[in-house]
Parts: structure tokens; C-alpha cells; sequence
């Protein structure tokens, strides 16, 4: 675990913004600049001590005084949001509620939770709950079972924003 009190003089945290900041004990060519880098994924990930961490990481711990016992859900799936009113804490499989789009893989409709049934010739609706995926129906049209999904989501997956 890092060093609270060492982390804590040399990145300063806003928890209405969401911005790490250098403090004065930084180092001078970076003390009072937003710290850290944006990834390819869109977090914010921060260097201190030639260690990385991602800054929703580093909020949590500056606001708790401990790392985060799972995971730090971005609530409104922003990953670089990182307003202490946006995080929350969560299992793996909650995290994974947060999903709004299709995997690549699911090139048969494009639409999370629908796929085409080529033995039924027909829409397939399905959701996992609990690591298992339920069936949710067939249905003639994609919009019918997005529909099916979409109240699914709504009535099982507490964490997702649809």
C-alpha cells in the first residue's frame, strides 16, 4: 500500500472536481498541475514514486485513508469523472452492469443483450444475473428484444445506467 502521508504532500484531491493535483512538495516543474496522463482507455493514471496507480484509485484512498476493497466504479461511466460524488465501490460483477454497449464479438445486431437466433430465425433476448445467463425470450423484431433486455437490466442489474 502506498504511504498516505507521503501521498498526501505531494498530490492534493478535489472531491467536487475530481482533479489530482501536484502540491508544492512536488516536484517543481509539475507542483500545482493536474497529475497524471490520460490512458487509452480514458482513465487518468497518475505516477508517484515511479509507481502507477489509476486516480479513482488514488481519490479513494485519499478520502478514506484505505485502498479500495474491490473495485471504483465511475457512476456515470466517465472514466476521467473521478468527482467523489462519482465513485462508488463495487464487486467485479457489479462493475460489469456498467456495460451500455455490445461487445465486438456480438456483430449479429450490435445491441447489448440481443442476438440472432439462426435455428428460430428470430431475435434472441438473454442477460447474465448472478454469472448466469438467463434467456429472455425470442422476439420479430431487434427493437422488441432491446426493449425486453433493457427492462431486464432495469430490474436486476442495480449498478447499470440505462
Amino acid at each position: 500500500m502506498i504511504d498516505l502521508d507521503k501521498l498526501r504532500a505531494v498530490i492534493a484531491y478535489d472531491p467536487d472536481t475530481g482533479h489530482l493535483t501536484w502540491t508544492r512538495n512536488a516536484p517543481a516543474k509539475v507542483a500545482g498541475r493536474q497529475a497524471g496522463c490520460l490512458t487509452n482507455c480514458g482513465y487518468r493514471y497518475v505516477q508517484v514514486n515511479k509507481v502507477g496507480y489509476y486516480a479513482h484509485r488514488l481519490a479513494f484512498i485519499l478520502m478514506t485513508g484505505r485502498e479500495p476493497p474491490e473495485m471504483v466504479d465511475h457512476i456515470n461511466l466517465n472514466r476521467d469523472d473521478n468527482r467523489w460524488s462519482n465513485l462508488r465501490l463495487c464487486s467485479g460483477s457489479e462493475n460489469q452492469q456498467n456495460i451500455q454497449k455490445a461487445r465486438l464479438s456480438n456483430k449479429s445486431s450490435g445491441v447489448l443483450g440481443v442476438y440472432w437466433s439462426k435455428t428460430k430465425k428470430k431475435w434472441r433476448s438473454q442477460i447474465r444475473i448472478d454469472g448466469r445467463i438467463r434467456h429472455l425470450g425470442y422476439f420479430d423484431s431487434i427493437d422488441e428484444s432491446h426493449i425486453a433486455y433493457v427492462n431486464a437490466k432495469r430490474e436486476h442489474h442495480k449498478f447499470g445506467v440505462l
